[in-house]
């Protein structure tokens, strides 16, 4: 066997059905990136397994990845037709609604979520239905969001966060608090962001999640500039940076780069424009769309040439896309 497994582990292994090893094989082959040989296997699988639902879910998968959504959506529901119990059916209609927001179909995302939800709360186990149903409300929240619907997006952060607590999801719980968080400054509620905020960073178990380290600090700062606290908002931001570069965390150090960017443009453009280069080099590593950053981008571009040019001009600390943030704009399940 692989690896020298022999006595208890090998029976063990022995005693994992083939098609649960064959997913568990997909799941990691599409966690690296390889979606097309995921989705060459799957397709394999479901050759001996034409009716369980749990092999088409992850061909759907597969297929987002590969960014063919029609698919996609025809696999979620092939799965939702062959599932006999609600939780599987409440699996399949919320990657249906995750494979509709990611394109944009907010109407339809919603529709599906809220079938899914009446189907999670008929899953019997407490801590499945739970954990179901908070997957469920952190895509509603996410969708509140986008569609500027924030008095929504709120209230389902804050179930998220409760029912993420139940279930001992941390790294569920402590994206909602974070997500929540950003709502909240963007509506000026600075005090309010940071106690939110605060449940994270005073948690020994929830800071240390990767995620935290990252984007806590970015938020954070981004709040404490707003208010004004320049040196401690500046501080979270170069915090964000540095654990984003030693996690090759390439989105976080975009977007920290970009609104370090922001804040030094008025006092030294040498390093504004070294920041706006890193925050370039990083969305290239990413390799992936950042619409909301390159919009950002562009306007850091534009008003750093303006400074450029007009050096003796006061600063006007007002940049129009103030509210603009990745948090309601990551991959499906995927906050890195």
């Amino acid at each position: 066997m692989p690896g020298g497994l022999s006595g208890e582990p090998l029976a063990a292994f022995r005693g994992v059905r083939l098609l649960e090893r064959r997913l568990a094989v997909s799941r990691v082959l599409l966690h690296i990136g390889q979606a097309e040989a995921a989705r060459e296997g799957l397709l394999r699988a479901a050759g001996s397994h034409r009716c369980d639902p749990q092999i088409q879910l992850r061909i759907a998968d597969a297929l987002v990845m590969l960014q063919q959504r029609p698919a996609a959506l025809r696999r979620c529901a092939r799965a939702a037709a062959l599932a006999v119990d609600p939780g599987t059916r409440a699996s399949a209609l919320l990657g249906s609604a995750h494979t509709r927001a990611n394109g944009a179909e907010y109407g339809a995302a919603l529709r599906d979520l809220n079938e899914a939800h009446g189907l999670a709360s008929k899953i019997p186990d407490p801590r499945s239905r739970h954990n179901q149903q908070a997957w469920i409300a952190a895509l509603q929240a996410r969708i509140h969001a986008v569609t500027d619907d924030e008095d929504s997006a709120i209230r389902s952060y804050r179930e998220v966060a409760a029912l993420a607590g139940r279930t001992r999801n941390l790294d569920l719980r402590t994206t909602a608090l974070v997500f929540g968080s950003d709502l909240l400054r963007s509506r000026g509620l600075y005090h309010r962001a940071l106690a939110m905020l605060a449940l994270v960073f005073e948690d020994n178990e929830l800071y240390g999640r990767p995620y935290t380290r990252v984007w806590g600090h970015f938020y954070r700062g981004e709040t404490l500039c707003a208010m004004g606290h320049l040196a401690e908002g500046l501080a979270d931001l170069e915090s964000c940076r540095e654990s984003a570069r030693l996690n090759a965390n390439h989105q976080a150090m975009a977007w920290a780069s970009l609104v370090l960017a922001s804040y030094r443009r008025c006092h030294d453009l040498g390093s504004a424009q070294q920041a706006i280069t890193d925050c370039e080099d990083a969305m290239a590593a990413y390799g992936r769309d950042m619409l909301l950053c390159d919009v950002r981008l562009a306007w850091e571009r534009a008003e750093l040439a303006r400074h450029a040019a007009k050096p003796t001009r006061p600063c006007a600390r007002s940049p129009p896309c103030v509210n603009a943030s990745p948090a309601h704009h990551s991959p499906r399940n995927c906050p890195t």
